[in-house]
């Protein structure tokens, strides 16, 4: 029906008007009338017995898939239906013939049964005394002829006590790596008192840790600066700024002093000069000369005479720098792994702290327990500075020269 029609005259009023209603009972007697109602009929005529569908017929696709299995035509001849025995009866048969060895069919073989079990199965023990019973491992209700023995296998791996044991997964990298970075069980919603407990003692050592650190910084850092008051502060900046902009003169010196100062040394300086220059003849300076030859050569013979003297004593030494050498590098190396596996500090929640809602949890930002790790995760620090000193001896020095054109005249 129209929402805005017009209700001017009576011919509108008949022209809309909603007869679904009475269509529908009409529509409803009509076929009541025709048909009958259920209540009139008998049970013969409202229900009917189902017969047994027929066997579908084979398609075509279905019998060329039986062909398949089916030995061909062509090899019907090549197949061995005689009963005569073999001659040879050592013969190298692949395939073990029905028929036993006494009557001439091969070599006889007794087959072995193997356990039913899935593939990358290699051992297969049956456990003693599952339940008390001598059935092999087998409980009583699945003691039945009707119960085959894959639902035996399947249903006794599901009670968590299997006839078949599976071989150990081998665990990949990326595995071990997704295991390692397991959350620990007492940062569940409902975890057990005692991972709890065991999560809160392990988060009181690294706040500990975390604050002998920043105690430590403190003392040897932050405590070493010296304090200054806001008044000094200005006068060093207003020092530092005007370096060289403001000449210091000393009020009570006079220029002509000055100058005669000046003078005086430099005639000291020249007269120094001139008594210093002795020119020494050839001869004494060829003796001086082998004189300090002789004292060097000297001094040499009786070190090398006092290291013989105590050669015990550097075999020592040389065993103990040995040792330390080994232990710095033992050390390193446990640095090294330490880096490489440094994790950051467990995210423990007081109890006080939890709302019920973990979008108000603010996450860990001490630097000194997280600047480092987040550091080496992001790779900024990768690097270490014997790294840095190796690779810069390893560059080639260049040489520059000079050509003779380019030199200048003084040199």
């Amino acid at each position: 029906m129209k929402k805005h029609v017009s209700r001017k005259l009576k011919s509108s009023w008949r022209k809309h008007i909603d007869t679904s209603e009475v269509d529908a009972f009409l529509e409803q007697q009509r076929q009541d009338e025709r048909i009958g109602q259920t209540a009139d009929q008998p049970d013969n005529e409202l229900f009917s017995e189902e017969r047994k569908p027929g066997k579908p017929k084979t398609t075509l696709r279905e019998l060329r898939r039986k062909q398949f299995a089916e030995t061909p035509k062509s090899l019907l001849p090549l197949k061995n239906t005689s009963q005569v025995r073999d001659p040879i009866v050592k013969r190298n048969v692949k395939q073990s013939s029905s028929i036993p060895a006494k009557q001439g069919g091969g070599t006889f073989r007794p087959q072995r049964k193997r356990p039913l079990c899935r593939k990358n199965v290699c051992d297969v023990t049956m456990q003693e005394d599952m339940w008390n019973d001598e059935s092999g491992g087998v409980p009583k209700p699945l003691q039945s002829e009707w119960i085959d023995k894959e639902q035996v296998l399947h249903t006794l791996r599901h009670s968590g006590k299997p006839l078949v044991k599976q071989p150990g997964k081998i665990v990949t990298g990326k595995e071990k790596a997704a295991a390692s970075n397991l959350p620990h069980q007492g940062t569940s919603y409902n975890p057990a008192i005692d991972d709890y407990l065991e999560l809160k003692n392990q988060a009181v050592e690294e706040e500990r840790s975390i604050r002998k650190r920043q105690a430590h910084f403190d003392r040897v850092v932050t405590n070493m600066f010296a304090k200054e008051e806001p008044a000094e502060r200005r006068a060093r900046q207003f020092k530092e700024l005007t370096e060289g902009l403001i000449e210091a003169q000393e009020p009570e010196s006079d220029p002509e002093q000055d100058e005669a100062g000046t003078e005086q040394n430099s005639e000291t300086l020249k007269a120094k000069r001139k008594a210093n220059k002795v020119h020494k003849s050839l001869n004494k300076r060829r003796t001086q000369f082998q004189e300090a030859r002789e004292r060097y050569q000297l001094k040499t013979e009786l070190k090398k005479m006092m290291e013989i003297n105590r050669l015990t004593e550097i075999s020592n030494e040389v065993q103990n720098a040995e040792a330390k050498l080994a232990v710095r590098k033992l050390k390193a190396a446990k640095k090294k792994v330490a880096a490489a596996t440094e994790t950051l500090p467990i995210d423990f929640i007081e109890p006080e702290r939890l709302s019920g809602n973990l979008r108000t949890i603010q996450p860990n930002k001490d630097l000194i327990a997280t600047g480092l790790p987040k550091l080496r995760q992001a790779s900024v620090i990768k690097k270490s500075r014997a790294e840095v000193q190796r690779k810069k001896s390893r560059s080639l020095k260049k040489v520059r020269y000079v050509r003779r054109s380019h030199k200048d005249a003084d040199d």
